[in-house]
């Protein structure tokens, strides 16, 4: 085995409303020496991240509420956000397996094969809410 990396789970988490940052990140990858002139090559990735898409925030509503927008709008704790629901959820799963071989003097051979499943939802629903819910 030449390389492996456990998996590594990074979160951000900000103060406004939805703004949550989310990924898990797997990569391993095994090489086999079958002999002198034939190689083989597996690599596995695996991706899996959660965004929150705020969409900034919400002038308009904090213009209804006060006269005074600064007032609400760098408290992030307080500041209203377009989209409070609104998720981005991606995964990813990528294959490679390839073979390098030297069949005959003075010849090489590269075969790979690759194959790669991606998945992306945008989700605008909290996160607890059972049923059809549509907003």
């Amino acid at each position: 085995m030449e390389h492996w990396s456990p998996g590594d789970k990074q979160e951000i988490r900000f103060t406004y409303t939805n703004s949550e940052f989310s990924i898990w990140q797997i990569n391993t990858k095994l090489k086999y020496f079958l002999s002198n002139s034939v190689n083989i090559s597996a690599y596995y990735g695996y991706v899996d991240s959660k965004v929150g898409l705020n969409g900034g925030v919400d002038v308009d509503s904090i213009s209804r509420i006060t006269d005074d927008i600064n007032s609400i709008l760098y408290e992030p704790l307080r500041a209203p956000v377009v989209h409070p629901f609104q998720k981005l959820e991606t995964t990813q799963h990528n294959f490679v397996l390839r073979t390098l071989a030297k069949p005959f003097d003075d010849s090489k051979l590269d075969l790979s094969f690759y194959y790669r499943y991606g998945l992306m939802n945008i989700s605008n629903r909290p996160a607890f809410s059972r049923g059809n819910i549509e907003n």
